[in-house]
């Protein structure tokens, strides 16, 4: 999947310090603006043709990556549009509305 790490400019690092709860904690804190990086990164995978996409990476004892793969984008999308919505970032509702109904037909 991803051989080099060190070339990838991750939109979210947790700090794995904190161990699961505490990304669970945060992500919940933060789930709006978690939805609409999420939908934005599906969103440009879908348009470059990319298979998958990293959301999320959190480093400390464990490595953890956060992945949407291609077979999961509409149902990734369409978990997240609420949350955009209420972030009221709606020129990124239109487009995922707009994949959505892409990836659907």
């Amino acid at each position: 999947m991803i051989e080099d790490f060190d070339d990838i400019e991750w939109e979210m690092e947790f700090n794995g310090d904190s161990g699961l709860k505490g990304v669970i904690d945060d992500l919940a804190d933060n789930a709006g603006e978690f939805s609409v990086m999420i939908c934005t990164k599906v969103c440009d995978a879908i348009d470059n043709g990319k298979s998958s996409v990293i959301i999320a990476y959190m480093a400390g004892d464990y490595d953890l990556e956060v992945i949407a793969t291609e077979d999961k984008y509409l149902e990734v999308l369409e978990l997240n549009l609420e949350r955009v919505e209420e972030e009221e970032e709606y020129e990124l509702c239109i487009r995922v509305r707009d994949k959505i109904k892409e990836l659907k037909s």
